[in-house]
């Protein structure tokens, strides 16, 4: 659960700050894929209240410094994408890996 809770999780609220406007509002839902050594690679579908939102390259670059200790996971516990919805003030993930 590493993974989860001290990298990918502050990697997506990175991402959800450049979008959200009130937090405990807000339903925000995406679709991250990564490279090879799990870097973020697009934000696809960002969807805020029905609404199309887009982020910035910055937000991606910081996102993506707090993925750096992921390049060192074991390729068979590599994912290549997480789909996510933040609503409440909550945040669930669901990730994909590769088959």
């Amino acid at each position: 659960m590493f993974v989860i809770n001290d990298c990918v999780n502050p990697a997506i609220i990175e991402i959800l700050r450049d979008v959200v406007e009130g937090p405990e509002i807000d339903v925000i839902h995406g679709h991250i894929t990564f490279d090879g050594h799990l870097r973020v690679s697009a934000v696809n579908n960002l969807v805020r209240n029905d609404i199309p939102v887009q982020t910035t390259l910055e937000t991606i670059n910081r996102a993506n410094k707090l993925l750096v200790p992921l390049s060192q996971m074991p390729a068979d516990q590599k994912f290549t994408a997480i789909s996510f919805n933040f609503s409440g003030g909550r945040l669930q993930t669901n990730m994909k890996y590769p088959e």
